[in-house]
């Protein structure tokens, strides 16, 4: 959703953001003129992964402000199998180690957080 253009000014070197939500939302400022000399930095796309009860388990894009509910229904829902409550995301601590945590559906993913829906008990 953001990318960087670098630009030579004066002899020095200028680093602009564009982010393309707002570009593409009309939002002019975004619109950067790109000239011979620049280059355009455009990173990897965020990603979370979503496994267990759902019925299209797999990695997709991570969308800004992205929410558990909306990456169920990316996941193409619940299925029958699966429970509502027992919804767990692994998350990459900043040490390098992994924490499992307890969601709720408007809780907010991170990059490369997995989440895993749980077998309801009948």
């Amino acid at each position: 959703d953001i990318i960087a253009v670098v630009k030579n000014e004066n002899g020095h070197q200028v680093r602009y953001q564009v982010d393309l939500l707002r570009f593409y939302a009309g939002d002019m400022s975004q619109n950067i003129k790109v000239t011979e000399g620049d280059f355009i930095l455009v990173p990897k796309m965020d990603t979370f992964y979503i496994h267990g009860e759902v019925r299209n388990p797999g990695a997709y894009r991570l969308m800004r402000n992205m929410t558990v509910m909306q990456a169920l229904s990316v996941g193409g829902g619940i299925s029958a199998r699966g429970s509502q409550n027992g919804i767990k995301i692994t998350r990459q601590t900043t040490d390098d180690q992994t924490e499992e945590i307890r969601v709720r559906l408007i809780d907010r993913l991170q990059p490369d957080d997995v989440v895993y829906v749980k077998e309801r008990l009948f």
